[in-house]
């Protein structure tokens, strides 16, 4: 009964084995010369990519050294170019209108001066804080020039035309306005004053 059971086993696990046959095991030198002759096919085959690939990485290194040179130069000009004023910002309307609103501000500033130097002493003390306001008006104005000479020259920010003119045209908005508010104050002295 042993045996019987020992060769039903055996057939139900044989069935699900797999092993090579009787003609691959005589045949194993043939079968694996057959894999040399696949591998040494696939390696020359491989050789060949390999050959190509170095080609390629040889002139294509060069290609990338002549891409990032051209690549360098071209921004190189790009932020050389930020750093020169071109004529149009320097010819624009808006640096004459800074510069008049400049001498305004500072004749503005020496009336306000005047004009509070000659009140009584009150207990505001109206003349210390008109020489102070007339200061700091100078103050400003110098500020807005010193502001408005560095967008106007070469090598002092590196900005493009278009936000040159916006800083220029946003110094020309302050300085009107304080010149305004100037004006506004001077006209208030004046009034004390009669």
């Amino acid at each position: 009964m042993k045996e019987v059971l020992l060769v039903l086993c055996g057939l139900l696990i044989g069935r699900q084995l797999m092993a090579q046959t009787f003609s691959e095991w005589f045949r194993q030198n043939h079968t694996q010369l057959k894999y040399l002759a696949e591998q040494i096919a696939a390696l020359r085959g491989y050789g060949s990519v390999l050959e190509k690939g170095y080609a390629v990485a040889q002139t294509g290194l060069g290609e990338i050294d002549t891409i990032d040179t051209t690549d360098l130069a071209m921004h190189t000009e790009h932020f050389a170019s930020l750093d020169r004023v071109s004529p149009a910002v320097t010819e624009d309307g808006v640096v004459g209108t800074i510069a008049s609103y400049s001498k305004l501000l500072m004749m503005a500033a020496d009336d306000i001066a005047a004009a509070s130097g000659s009140l009584p002493a009150t207990p505001a003390n109206f003349p210390v804080m008109g020489r102070e306001v007339a200061g700091d008006i100078k103050e400003a104005v110098e500020d807005y020039q010193k502001q408005a000479a560095d967008l106007c020259t070469d090598d002092r920010l590196q900005l493009n035309d278009a936000e040159r003119l916006r800083r220029l045209d946003t110094i020309s908005r302050e300085l009107r306005s304080l010149y305004r508010k100037s004006i506004f104050l001077l006209g208030l002295l004046e009034e004390a004053n009669v």
